[in-house]
């Protein structure tokens, strides 16, 4: 059986082995896991925090943050090193890799080299940062301090 040439996109069916190739589904397979590499993505280490205080002066902290964007959600990992206070109080105030929206969000955390104790780390309205502090809303501001926090919000 030949496919007619009048109507378009038409399959001719095989009828000897010899010509089987599978472009088909090998174009099919390379698209999927291009598409869901791109989608679902590595996490990227790109974006370094910039740390200030809820009040005096910055601290000199170093901060890391690892972060993925899928769509409209961010899943970001943070981490900050308190070397030196200068003057600061209140909360630790770290910046996030990609603006969120107009929402609230909160970020969990520890911190794990001093006291152990669980950090919340808020989001606020339209906000570009993230303000840490212990569960109890105490600062978290304190020399050798090593605070880690991981959680979602929207963009």
């Amino acid at each position: 059986m030949v496919a007619k040439q009048e109507l378009p996109g038409q399959i001719e069916p095989l009828t000897d082995g010899s010509r089987l190739t599978a472009p088909l589904w090998f174009a099919w397979f390379t698209f999927l896991r291009d598409t869901l590499a791109t989608f679902l993505g590595a996490w990227r280490a790109t974006f370094t925090p910039v740390a200030t205080a809820g009040a005096g002066g910055p601290p000199t902290v170093t901060a890391s943050c690892r972060f993925l964007q899928t769509g409209r959600t961010v899943s970001v990992q943070l981490q900050a090193t308190i070397t030196a206070l200068n003057g600061a109080s209140g909360p630790l105030l770290l910046s996030l890799p990609v603006a969120p929206a107009a929402r609230n969000a909160v970020l969990f955390g520890s911190e794990i080299a001093l006291t152990g104790k669980a950090v919340r780390g808020v989001i606020g309205s339209g906000g570009s940062t993230v303000s840490i502090t212990y569960f109890d809303n105490t600062t978290v501001l304190a020399v050798n301090n090593v605070v880690v926090l991981n959680g979602i919000y929207e963009v």
